[in-house]
């Protein structure tokens, strides 16, 4: 969801929804990045691969 940020809503309560929004959005993807570190830190061949440098 893309914001024109000079032209944000005066409307309260919309501005604390659209902030909900925004953290839920961080928090998923925080949680997706974190559940991708641990597949791949014991995982042979990813660190393989890291070994080499690719």
């Amino acid at each position: 969801m893309r914001l024109d940020l000079e032209n944000l809503p005066s409307d309260i309560g919309l501005l604390h929804r659209l902030v909900r929004d925004m953290a839920s959005v961080v928090e998923t993807r925080d949680d997706e990045i974190g559940r991708l570190q641990r597949l791949t830190r014991g995982n042979p061949l990813w660190q393989a691969i890291r070994g080499r440098g690719c």
